[in-house]
């Protein structure tokens, strides 16, 4: 299918990077204890032993590119510009393949019958068009814009490159993440609703594996790209991609009663936040020149700030 390309790939490692490196050395501690167990649990032993297997490779990978640019696996993992470099990497290297052959490979999937038109299939693309509009709490990113205000007018932050090793203080104001979180939530509503127009265009192609695209009629060098849970929706994903889909500078996800889970920007700043299942924000991310930028939020709805610094990508 047309997901099947190398962006969407990359998007997949990006999500399963974290989780990997968490539990990889507890799934092996884990699977030499099931193994040891009755008879039974054998099959659970070697499924439990084949996943740590794998994220033992994927830990592997991320630490000899960090050794290789002579850096942290934290600052890989920090760093936008570090860490898209190593999942391109470590993705080729895993598959066994290049770049070109896994182009090649995915052409063949471009080819898709259409999705038969249809009015289940237009109610659809309204009811999904109209989630858009109510994907996320709006109210909520107001009320945190102003709770940022209210943080120390300048915040410190410590960034301790390897234990017992110096602590470096960088110092960043409040308002310069007030009006970048500003920012980016207008970018959040603003494409939400573009892309709620788009669903209910006339110009919207519609293909099979329930998916589509359309051209923006502002900037011919740019498509948005749909995916949907199912024939019935809602949607899915959203990709804002170049023409040749060699770029993807805006991308989402959502969950299946439509709220927003995830809202990403890669060019030309790189920022995420995540949404819980009811369109409340749970955190966001923001890279700067030389800073990375964690806000999250507790149980009560407190904002916590940690900041890491990043060094810019060798050549």
């Amino acid at each position: 299918m047309r997901e099947l390309t190398y962006h969407f790939m990359k998007i997949i490692l990006k999500g399963i990077r974290l989780v990997a490196l968490v539990v990889c050395s507890f799934m092996i501690q884990t699977g030499s204890v099931v193994a040891q167990t009755s008879n039974s649990d054998t099959q659970q032993a070697e499924l439990l032993a084949n996943f740590a297997r794998d994220h033992a490779t994927e830990l592997g990978l991320l630490t000899n590119y960090a050794r290789s640019h002579n850096i942290t696996v934290r600052e890989v993992l920090n760093n936008p510009e570090y860490n898209m470099d190593y999942q391109s990497n470590a993705f080729f290297i895993t598959h066994g393949m290049t770049e070109l052959e896994m182009m090649s490979n995915a052409a063949s999937y471009m080819h898709a019958t259409p999705w038969p038109d249809s009015l289940q299939k237009q109610a659809m693309l309204k009811t999904s068009a109209r989630l858009l509009l109510s994907a996320i709490d709006t109210n909520q990113l107001e009320l945190l814009q102003s709770k940022i205000a209210s943080l120390p007018a300048v915040i410190r932050l410590g960034n301790q490159a390897m234990k017992d090793g110096p602590v470096i203080v960088t110092l960043i104001t409040n308002e310069d993440i007030r009006l970048q979180f500003k920012s980016f939530s207008s970018q959040v509503s603003l494409t939400l609703n573009e892309c709620a127009n788009f669903l209910t265009n006339p110009n919207l192609n519609t293909f099979s594996y329930y998916e589509a695209d359309i051209f923006n009629p502002k900037n011919k060098k740019e498509k948005f790209y749909f995916s949907f849970w199912s024939e019935n929706g809602p949607i899915k994903t959203f990709d804002k991609r170049t023409t040749d889909d060699q770029h993807i500078p805006i991308s989402a996800r959502f969950y299946e009663n439509g709220k927003l889970e995830e809202f990403r920007i890669d060019s030309p700043k790189h920022e995420m936040a995540s949404f819980d299942i009811d369109g409340k924000m749970k955190a966001y991310h923001w890279a700067a020149e030389n800073i990375s930028i964690d806000l999250k939020l507790d149980e009560t709805g407190n904002i916590k700030i940690r900041g890491f610094l990043i060094k810019k990508l060798r050549n």
